[in-house]
């Protein structure tokens, strides 16, 4: 891949890779690192991307650079104070680190990245069904978590 199209592509795609990668790990050292381990692997393949699909195919790697990560270690449980701007996104944050990482990727790319339930499928490898399914978990464990706070 050409120096100056990968420059691009980094400078535009990096804070979404990076908050995906957040959303599995929960942890910004270990998301950065995952961030730039995806572009790593860019520079190195001779992958062809096609023109208007190169996001999705950065957050289909990142999904998987995060479940190897997981794979190999323990993420910890840290919200970073330069992550969100304002309270309110401090207490999404919060909220979201409740769910189980596979659940706050679905909520991220769904409600954040503005993905289809088709697309967020491809992304992380699974069926429409399980998209679909991961979103309604998340969404009940959310409402779960919501009416524990204001009881």
């Amino acid at each position: 891949m050409e120096k100056e199209k990968l420059i691009e592509l980094y400078d535009e795609f990096f804070p979404d890779v990076q908050r995906l990668a957040f959303s599995f790990l929960k942890n910004k050292e270990d998301s950065m690192d995952a961030a730039q381990d995806v572009f790593v692997k860019l520079m190195r393949s001779n992958i062809v991307l096609i023109p208007g699909k190169e996001k999705m195919w950065l957050l289909k790697v990142t999904a998987n650079e995060c479940r190897d990560m997981l794979r190999r270690s323990r993420p910890t449980e840290e919200l970073p104070e330069d992550m969100t701007s304002q309270e309110t996104d401090r207490e999404v944050w919060e909220l979201l680190s409740g769910l189980k990482p596979e659940d706050r990727a679905v909520i991220q790319l769904y409600y954040f990245d503005g993905y289809s339930v088709k697309e967020i499928g491809q992304i992380l490898g699974i069926t429409a069904s399980g998209v679909s399914m991961r979103l309604s978990r998340a969404r009940k464990k959310l409402r779960a978590i919501l009416e524990d706070e204001y009881e």
